[in-house]
Protein backbone atom coordinates (compact mmCIF):
# COMPACT_ATOMS: atom_id res chain seq x y z
CA UNK A 1 0.00 0.00 0.00
CA UNK A 2 1.47 3.35 -1.07
CA UNK A 3 1.25 6.16 1.49
CA UNK A 4 -1.00 9.07 0.59
CA UNK A 5 1.94 11.52 0.59
CA UNK A 6 3.89 9.57 -2.01
CA UNK A 7 0.78 8.96 -4.09
CA UNK A 8 -0.05 12.66 -4.18
CA UNK A 9 3.57 13.56 -4.95
CA UNK A 10 3.53 11.14 -7.88
CA UNK A 11 0.23 12.50 -9.20
CA UNK A 12 1.47 16.09 -9.00
CA UNK A 13 4.72 15.24 -10.79
CA UNK A 14 2.79 13.36 -13.48
CA UNK A 15 0.56 16.37 -14.13
CA UNK A 16 3.60 18.62 -14.35
CA UNK A 17 5.20 16.26 -16.88
CA UNK A 18 2.14 15.24 -18.88
CA UNK A 19 -0.11 18.31 -18.72
CA UNK A 20 2.50 21.08 -18.33
CA UNK A 21 0.97 22.09 -15.01
CA UNK A 22 2.78 24.64 -12.84
CA UNK A 23 3.82 23.48 -9.39
CA UNK A 24 3.16 26.79 -7.68
CA UNK A 25 -0.51 26.67 -8.75
CA UNK A 26 -1.04 22.90 -8.69
CA UNK A 27 0.42 21.87 -5.35
CA UNK A 28 -1.71 24.05 -3.05
CA UNK A 29 -4.86 22.49 -4.48
CA UNK A 30 -3.50 19.00 -3.82
CA UNK A 31 -2.54 19.87 -0.25
CA UNK A 32 -5.89 21.42 0.60
CA UNK A 33 -8.25 18.89 -0.98
CA UNK A 34 -6.93 15.93 0.99
CA UNK A 35 -7.18 15.37 4.75
CA UNK A 36 -3.44 15.46 5.29
CA UNK A 37 -1.45 15.78 8.46
CA UNK A 38 1.12 18.57 8.64
CA UNK A 39 3.82 15.92 8.33
CA UNK A 40 2.33 14.55 5.11
CA UNK A 41 1.93 18.06 3.68
CA UNK A 42 5.60 18.73 4.28
CA UNK A 43 6.58 15.41 2.71
CA UNK A 44 4.47 15.97 -0.42
CA UNK A 45 5.94 19.44 -0.84
CA UNK A 46 9.50 18.21 -0.28
CA UNK A 47 9.14 15.33 -2.74
CA UNK A 48 7.59 17.39 -5.51
CA UNK A 49 9.90 20.38 -5.30
CA UNK A 50 12.92 18.22 -4.55
CA UNK A 51 12.43 16.01 -7.60
CA UNK A 52 11.95 19.02 -9.88
CA UNK A 53 14.78 21.12 -8.50
CA UNK A 54 17.26 18.26 -8.61
CA UNK A 55 15.94 16.46 -11.69
CA UNK A 56 19.21 16.87 -13.59
CA UNK A 57 21.30 15.38 -10.80
CA UNK A 58 18.77 12.59 -10.17
CA UNK A 59 18.69 11.63 -13.85
CA UNK A 60 22.48 11.62 -13.95
CA UNK A 61 22.61 9.16 -11.02
CA UNK A 62 19.77 6.98 -12.34
CA UNK A 63 21.42 6.75 -15.76
CA UNK A 64 24.49 5.18 -14.13
CA UNK A 65 22.41 2.18 -13.04
CA UNK A 66 19.73 1.87 -15.70
CA UNK A 67 20.48 -0.47 -18.61
CA UNK A 68 18.01 1.51 -20.74
CA UNK A 69 18.56 5.15 -21.78
CA UNK A 70 16.29 7.40 -19.74
CA UNK A 71 14.76 8.78 -22.94
CA UNK A 72 13.29 5.33 -23.64
CA UNK A 73 11.63 4.92 -20.23
CA UNK A 74 7.90 5.60 -19.95
CA UNK A 75 7.04 8.72 -17.97
CA UNK A 76 5.46 6.91 -14.97
CA UNK A 77 8.61 4.82 -14.52
CA UNK A 78 10.94 7.81 -14.76
CA UNK A 79 8.88 9.80 -12.25
CA UNK A 80 8.88 6.83 -9.86
CA UNK A 81 12.65 6.40 -10.19
CA UNK A 82 13.20 10.10 -9.46
CA UNK A 83 10.98 9.93 -6.39
CA UNK A 84 12.85 6.90 -5.06
CA UNK A 85 16.29 8.28 -5.90
CA UNK A 86 15.54 11.62 -4.22
CA UNK A 87 14.47 9.89 -1.02
CA UNK A 88 17.55 7.67 -1.02
CA UNK A 89 20.06 10.46 -1.62
CA UNK A 90 18.48 13.50 0.05
CA UNK A 91 16.02 12.48 2.78
CA UNK A 92 17.99 10.90 5.60
CA UNK A 93 14.96 10.39 7.86
CA UNK A 94 13.30 8.04 5.37
CA UNK A 95 14.59 4.45 5.69
CA UNK A 96 16.05 3.23 2.38
CA UNK A 97 13.90 0.11 2.54
CA UNK A 98 10.75 2.25 2.72
CA UNK A 99 11.87 4.45 -0.20
CA UNK A 100 12.51 1.39 -2.39
CA UNK A 101 9.38 -0.52 -1.36
CA UNK A 102 6.99 2.39 -1.88
CA UNK A 103 8.56 3.22 -5.24
CA UNK A 104 8.08 -0.36 -6.40
CA UNK A 105 4.43 -0.16 -5.35
CA UNK A 106 4.03 3.08 -7.29
CA UNK A 107 5.45 1.36 -10.37
CA UNK A 108 2.89 -1.41 -9.97
CA UNK A 109 0.09 1.14 -9.71
CA UNK A 110 1.05 3.47 -12.56
CA UNK A 111 3.65 1.72 -14.74
CA UNK A 112 3.30 -0.98 -17.35
CA UNK A 113 3.66 -4.66 -16.36
CA UNK A 114 7.22 -5.46 -15.33
CA UNK A 115 8.22 -1.87 -14.62
CA UNK A 116 8.28 -2.60 -10.89
CA UNK A 117 11.14 -5.05 -11.48
CA UNK A 118 13.18 -2.36 -13.24
CA UNK A 119 12.46 0.20 -10.49
CA UNK A 120 13.41 -2.28 -7.79
CA UNK A 121 16.71 -3.19 -9.48
CA UNK A 122 17.81 0.38 -10.18
CA UNK A 123 16.91 1.75 -6.76
CA UNK A 124 18.58 -1.12 -4.91
CA UNK A 125 21.81 -0.42 -6.80
CA UNK A 126 21.51 3.29 -5.97
CA UNK A 127 20.89 2.33 -2.35
CA UNK A 128 24.14 0.36 -2.30
CA UNK A 129 26.36 2.56 -4.47
CA UNK A 130 24.62 5.88 -5.15
CA UNK A 131 26.43 7.99 -2.59
CA UNK A 132 29.80 6.71 -3.80
CA UNK A 133 29.32 8.16 -7.28
CA UNK A 134 31.44 11.34 -7.46
CA UNK A 135 29.59 14.37 -8.79
CA UNK A 136 31.40 16.92 -11.00
CA UNK A 137 33.27 19.50 -8.92
CA UNK A 138 33.60 23.18 -9.80
CA UNK A 139 37.40 23.15 -9.55
CA UNK A 140 37.78 20.53 -12.30
CA UNK A 141 34.62 20.71 -14.40
CA UNK A 142 32.72 23.99 -14.22
CA UNK A 143 30.14 23.06 -16.84
CA UNK A 144 29.50 19.65 -15.28
CA UNK A 145 29.22 21.20 -11.84
CA UNK A 146 26.56 23.69 -12.96
CA UNK A 147 24.56 21.26 -15.09
CA UNK A 148 24.79 18.06 -13.02
CA UNK A 149 25.71 18.95 -9.45
CA UNK A 150 23.57 22.11 -9.46
CA UNK A 151 20.94 20.55 -11.74
CA UNK A 152 20.37 23.02 -14.60
CA UNK A 153 19.99 22.39 -18.35
CA UNK A 154 23.09 22.82 -20.49
CA UNK A 155 21.68 25.50 -22.79
CA UNK A 156 20.78 27.78 -19.87
CA UNK A 157 24.12 27.31 -18.16
CA UNK A 158 26.01 28.14 -21.35
CA UNK A 159 23.96 31.34 -21.84
CA UNK A 160 24.49 32.49 -18.27
CA UNK A 161 28.21 31.67 -18.26
CA UNK A 162 28.68 33.83 -21.33
CA UNK A 163 26.76 36.72 -19.77
CA UNK A 164 27.58 36.55 -16.06
CA UNK A 165 30.79 34.51 -15.79
CA UNK A 166 31.28 31.45 -13.62
CA UNK A 167 31.09 32.95 -10.13
CA UNK A 168 27.78 34.76 -10.57
CA UNK A 169 26.28 31.90 -12.58
CA UNK A 170 27.19 29.53 -9.75
CA UNK A 171 25.48 31.85 -7.24
CA UNK A 172 22.44 32.14 -9.49
CA UNK A 173 21.89 28.40 -10.03
CA UNK A 174 22.46 27.74 -6.33
CA UNK A 175 19.81 30.33 -5.46
CA UNK A 176 17.43 28.76 -8.00
CA UNK A 177 17.60 25.51 -6.05
CA UNK A 178 16.68 27.12 -2.73
CA UNK A 179 13.22 27.38 -1.23
CA UNK A 180 12.02 30.93 -1.96
CA UNK A 181 10.71 33.22 0.77
CA UNK A 182 6.94 33.59 0.97
CA UNK A 183 5.60 37.14 0.88
CA UNK A 184 2.10 38.52 1.20
CA UNK A 185 0.88 41.96 0.19
CA UNK A 186 -1.33 43.80 2.65
CA UNK A 187 -4.59 44.74 0.96
CA UNK A 188 -5.03 48.38 2.00
CA UNK A 189 -8.58 48.34 0.66
CA UNK A 190 -9.56 46.15 3.60
CA UNK A 191 -6.97 46.45 6.34
CA UNK A 192 -3.63 47.88 7.49
CA UNK A 193 -0.29 46.12 8.15
CA UNK A 194 -0.78 46.40 11.92
CA UNK A 195 -4.32 45.01 11.85
CA UNK A 196 -3.30 42.19 9.51
CA UNK A 197 -0.42 41.17 11.76
CA UNK A 198 -2.80 40.87 14.69
CA UNK A 199 -5.25 38.75 12.67
CA UNK A 200 -2.46 36.46 11.44
CA UNK A 201 -1.10 36.06 14.97
CA UNK A 202 -4.47 34.69 16.07
CA UNK A 203 -3.87 31.77 13.69
CA UNK A 204 -0.28 31.21 14.75
CA UNK A 205 1.19 32.86 11.64
CA UNK A 206 4.34 34.90 12.20
CA UNK A 207 5.42 37.56 9.71
CA UNK A 208 8.27 40.03 9.32
CA UNK A 209 8.13 43.47 7.74
CA UNK A 210 9.91 43.92 4.44
CA UNK A 211 13.11 45.92 3.98
CA UNK A 212 11.80 47.27 0.69
CA UNK A 213 8.02 47.76 0.79
CA UNK A 214 5.70 48.98 3.57
CA UNK A 215 2.83 46.66 2.61
CA UNK A 216 4.93 43.53 2.08
CA UNK A 217 5.20 40.93 4.84
CA UNK A 218 7.41 37.85 4.89
CA UNK A 219 5.76 34.71 6.27
CA UNK A 220 8.19 33.00 8.63
CA UNK A 221 5.88 30.55 10.38
CA UNK A 222 2.41 29.11 9.90
CA UNK A 223 0.08 28.00 7.11
CA UNK A 224 -0.90 31.16 5.28
CA UNK A 225 -2.61 29.32 2.40
CA UNK A 226 -5.48 28.11 4.59
CA UNK A 227 -5.71 31.22 6.79
CA UNK A 228 -8.85 33.30 7.19
CA UNK A 229 -7.13 36.65 6.31
CA UNK A 230 -6.01 35.24 2.95
CA UNK A 231 -9.38 33.68 2.19
CA UNK A 232 -11.16 36.93 3.06
CA UNK A 233 -8.89 39.07 0.87
CA UNK A 234 -7.12 40.94 3.65
CA UNK A 235 -3.86 39.96 2.01
CA UNK A 236 -2.61 38.41 -1.22
CA UNK A 237 0.27 36.05 -1.96
CA UNK A 238 2.70 38.05 -4.12
CA UNK A 239 6.48 38.08 -4.41
CA UNK A 240 8.15 41.41 -3.69
CA UNK A 241 9.54 41.77 -7.21
CA UNK A 242 6.00 41.61 -8.57
CA UNK A 243 4.85 44.21 -6.04
CA UNK A 244 7.64 46.57 -7.09
CA UNK A 245 6.24 46.78 -10.63
CA UNK A 246 3.04 48.41 -9.37
CA UNK A 247 5.11 51.13 -7.70
CA UNK A 248 6.79 51.78 -11.05
CA UNK A 249 3.35 52.41 -12.52
CA UNK A 250 2.90 55.00 -9.73
CA UNK A 251 -0.80 55.58 -10.40
CA UNK A 252 -2.48 58.75 -9.14
CA UNK A 253 -6.04 58.57 -7.80
CA UNK A 254 -7.46 60.35 -10.85
CA UNK A 255 -5.54 58.33 -13.46
CA UNK A 256 -6.80 56.09 -16.20
CA UNK A 257 -4.64 52.95 -16.15
CA UNK A 258 -4.40 50.08 -18.64
CA UNK A 259 -2.97 46.71 -17.58
CA UNK A 260 -2.47 44.92 -20.92
CA UNK A 261 -1.72 41.39 -19.66
CA UNK A 262 -3.59 41.54 -16.37
CA UNK A 263 -4.66 38.01 -15.42
CA UNK A 264 -4.69 36.69 -12.73
CA UNK A 265 -4.91 40.25 -11.40
CA UNK A 266 -1.99 40.50 -8.98
CA UNK A 267 -0.82 43.87 -10.25
CA UNK A 268 -4.21 45.23 -11.32
CA UNK A 269 -5.61 44.70 -7.82
CA UNK A 270 -2.45 46.17 -6.30
CA UNK A 271 -2.90 49.25 -8.50
CA UNK A 272 -6.52 49.55 -7.33
CA UNK A 273 -5.24 49.51 -3.75
CA UNK A 274 -2.61 52.17 -4.47
CA UNK A 275 -5.37 54.31 -6.05
CA UNK A 276 -7.75 53.67 -3.13
CA UNK A 277 -10.34 52.44 -5.61
CA UNK A 278 -10.42 55.81 -7.36
CA UNK A 279 -9.62 56.55 -10.98
CA UNK A 280 -10.21 53.87 -13.61
CA UNK A 281 -8.32 50.65 -14.41
CA UNK A 282 -8.86 48.57 -17.54
CA UNK A 283 -7.58 45.03 -16.92
CA UNK A 284 -7.10 43.15 -20.17
CA UNK A 285 -6.24 39.57 -21.07
CA UNK A 286 -6.98 37.35 -24.05
CA UNK A 287 -7.32 34.10 -22.08
CA UNK A 288 -10.93 33.76 -20.99
CA UNK A 289 -10.24 31.10 -18.34
CA UNK A 290 -7.67 33.42 -16.75
CA UNK A 291 -10.14 36.31 -16.85
CA UNK A 292 -12.41 34.28 -14.58
CA UNK A 293 -9.60 34.15 -12.00
CA UNK A 294 -9.01 37.88 -12.46
CA UNK A 295 -12.68 38.64 -11.88
CA UNK A 296 -12.74 36.50 -8.73
CA UNK A 297 -9.59 38.19 -7.37
CA UNK A 298 -11.13 41.63 -7.97
CA UNK A 299 -14.21 40.55 -6.01
CA UNK A 300 -12.20 38.97 -3.19
CA UNK A 301 -9.82 41.92 -2.79
CA UNK A 302 -12.51 44.58 -3.14
CA UNK A 303 -10.97 46.19 -6.24
CA UNK A 304 -13.98 48.17 -7.43
CA UNK A 305 -12.44 50.51 -10.02
CA UNK A 306 -11.43 47.76 -12.48
CA UNK A 307 -13.15 47.05 -15.78
CA UNK A 308 -12.23 43.70 -17.36
CA UNK A 309 -11.87 43.40 -21.16
CA UNK A 310 -10.48 40.84 -23.62
CA UNK A 311 -8.51 42.49 -26.44
CA UNK A 312 -5.62 41.12 -28.49
CA UNK A 313 -2.73 43.57 -28.24
CA UNK A 314 -0.57 41.65 -30.73
CA UNK A 315 -2.51 43.65 -33.33
CA UNK A 316 -4.08 47.11 -33.27
CA UNK A 317 -6.28 46.99 -30.15
CA UNK A 318 -9.03 49.22 -31.45
CA UNK A 319 -9.67 50.87 -28.09
CA UNK A 320 -10.87 54.46 -28.31
CA UNK A 321 -9.22 55.71 -25.15
CA UNK A 322 -5.82 56.98 -24.12
CA UNK A 323 -4.39 56.24 -20.70
CA UNK A 324 -2.18 58.03 -18.20
CA UNK A 325 -0.42 54.77 -17.33
CA UNK A 326 -0.04 51.64 -19.46
CA UNK A 327 1.52 48.49 -17.98
CA UNK A 328 2.78 45.72 -20.26
CA UNK A 329 3.66 42.83 -17.95
CA UNK A 330 4.39 40.66 -20.96
CA UNK A 331 4.33 36.88 -21.42
CA UNK A 332 7.90 35.67 -21.07
CA UNK A 333 10.10 32.65 -20.40
CA UNK A 334 9.56 33.26 -16.64
CA UNK A 335 13.12 32.12 -15.97
CA UNK A 336 13.22 34.55 -13.06
CA UNK A 337 10.65 32.36 -11.28
CA UNK A 338 12.57 29.06 -11.35
CA UNK A 339 12.74 28.96 -7.54
CA UNK A 340 8.94 28.95 -7.41
CA UNK A 341 8.33 26.78 -10.47
CA UNK A 342 11.46 24.62 -10.94
CA UNK A 343 9.82 22.72 -13.82
CA UNK A 344 10.39 25.83 -15.95
CA UNK A 345 14.10 25.14 -16.33
CA UNK A 346 13.33 21.74 -17.85
CA UNK A 347 10.28 22.88 -19.83
CA UNK A 348 11.80 25.90 -21.55
CA UNK A 349 13.78 25.44 -24.77
CA UNK A 350 16.28 27.77 -26.49
CA UNK A 351 13.80 28.61 -29.24
CA UNK A 352 11.29 29.89 -26.65
CA UNK A 353 13.45 32.94 -25.98
CA UNK A 354 13.31 34.20 -29.58
CA UNK A 355 9.60 33.34 -29.96
CA UNK A 356 8.59 35.24 -26.83
CA UNK A 357 10.89 38.15 -27.62
CA UNK A 358 9.07 38.68 -30.91
CA UNK A 359 5.71 38.59 -29.12
CA UNK A 360 6.93 41.07 -26.50
CA UNK A 361 8.07 43.53 -29.16
CA UNK A 362 4.66 43.39 -30.84
CA UNK A 363 2.77 43.79 -27.57
CA UNK A 364 4.84 46.79 -26.52
CA UNK A 365 4.46 48.49 -29.92
CA UNK A 366 0.67 48.28 -30.04
CA UNK A 367 0.21 48.96 -26.34
CA UNK A 368 2.17 52.19 -26.67
CA UNK A 369 -0.61 53.56 -28.90
CA UNK A 370 -2.82 53.70 -25.82
CA UNK A 371 -0.52 56.10 -23.91
CA UNK A 372 -1.57 59.74 -23.88
CA UNK A 373 0.97 62.52 -24.37
CA UNK A 374 2.82 63.01 -21.10
CA UNK A 375 1.77 59.55 -19.89
CA UNK A 376 4.08 56.67 -19.01
CA UNK A 377 4.51 53.17 -20.37
CA UNK A 378 5.95 50.40 -18.18
CA UNK A 379 7.41 47.21 -19.63
CA UNK A 380 8.06 44.27 -17.28
CA UNK A 381 9.05 40.60 -17.58
CA UNK A 382 10.14 38.00 -15.02
CA UNK A 383 13.26 37.18 -17.01
CA UNK A 384 16.77 38.52 -17.41
CA UNK A 385 17.51 37.16 -20.91
CA UNK A 386 18.78 39.95 -23.14
CA UNK A 387 16.35 39.13 -25.95
CA UNK A 388 13.45 39.73 -23.56
CA UNK A 389 14.85 42.81 -21.84
CA UNK A 390 17.36 45.24 -23.41
CA UNK A 391 16.68 44.02 -26.94
CA UNK A 392 12.94 44.65 -26.59
CA UNK A 393 13.62 48.17 -25.29
CA UNK A 394 16.08 48.93 -28.09
CA UNK A 395 13.68 47.65 -30.74
CA UNK A 396 10.82 49.71 -29.32
CA UNK A 397 12.80 52.95 -29.34
CA UNK A 398 13.81 52.30 -32.96
CA UNK A 399 10.28 51.48 -34.10
CA UNK A 400 8.27 53.99 -32.06
CA UNK A 401 9.11 57.67 -32.14
CA UNK A 402 7.98 60.06 -29.44
CA UNK A 403 9.01 57.88 -26.48
CA UNK A 404 12.10 57.98 -24.29
CA UNK A 405 13.35 55.92 -21.37
CA UNK A 406 13.07 57.69 -18.02
CA UNK A 407 14.78 57.17 -14.69
CA UNK A 408 12.86 54.74 -12.39
CA UNK A 409 13.86 56.83 -9.37
CA UNK A 410 11.24 59.37 -10.40
CA UNK A 411 8.52 56.84 -9.56
CA UNK A 412 9.91 54.67 -6.75
CA UNK A 413 10.31 55.13 -2.99
CA UNK A 414 13.92 55.44 -1.85
CA UNK A 415 13.94 51.94 -0.35
CA UNK A 416 13.77 50.53 -3.89
CA UNK A 417 16.71 52.50 -5.34
CA UNK A 418 19.14 49.59 -4.73
CA UNK A 419 17.15 47.56 -7.28
CA UNK A 420 18.00 50.00 -10.09
CA UNK A 421 20.93 48.83 -12.20
CA UNK A 422 23.67 51.05 -13.62
CA UNK A 423 21.93 51.11 -17.02
CA UNK A 424 18.85 52.73 -15.49
CA UNK A 425 16.58 49.68 -15.65
CA UNK A 426 15.07 47.94 -12.65
CA UNK A 427 16.49 44.45 -12.23
CA UNK A 428 15.98 41.93 -9.45
CA UNK A 429 17.70 38.57 -8.99
CA UNK A 430 17.19 35.71 -6.54
CA UNK A 431 20.89 35.55 -5.64
CA UNK A 432 21.25 39.31 -5.19
CA UNK A 433 17.95 40.43 -3.67
CA UNK A 434 16.23 37.19 -2.59
CA UNK A 435 13.39 38.06 -4.98
CA UNK A 436 12.08 36.60 -8.20
CA UNK A 437 14.03 37.77 -11.23
CA UNK A 438 12.37 40.77 -12.89
CA UNK A 439 13.26 43.42 -15.46
CA UNK A 440 11.34 46.66 -15.83
CA UNK A 441 11.74 49.74 -18.02
CA UNK A 442 9.79 53.01 -17.90
CA UNK A 443 9.07 55.18 -20.94
CA UNK A 444 7.34 58.53 -21.23
CA UNK A 445 5.47 59.75 -24.30
CA UNK A 446 6.68 63.17 -25.35
CA UNK A 447 4.68 63.58 -28.56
Amino acid sequence: MVTIARRLAYQALWRVADQSAFTSYLLPSYLEKESLSDRDRRLVTELVYGCLRWQGRLDWVISRFSHSPLSTLEVPVLITLRLGCYQLLSLERIPPSAAVKESVELAKMYGSPGSDTLVNAVLRQICRQGESIPLPQAEKDQLGYLTVTQSHPLWLVERWLERFGFQETAELVEANNQKPPLFIRVNRLKTTPEELKRELAKEGIEVESSHYLPDSLKVVKGRIASSRPLKEGLCYLQDEASQVVSFLVSPRPEDWVLDVCAAPGSKACHLASLMNNKGYIVANDIHLHRLKVLRENCRLLGAGNIRIVATDFTRHPGLRYEFDRVLVDAPCTSLGRIRRSPELKWRRKPEDVAFLSAKQKTLLFYSSQMVKKGGILIYAVCSWEREETEEVVENFLEERSGFRVVEPRDYLPGTLYPLIAEDGFLRTFPHRHDMDGFFSAVFTRER
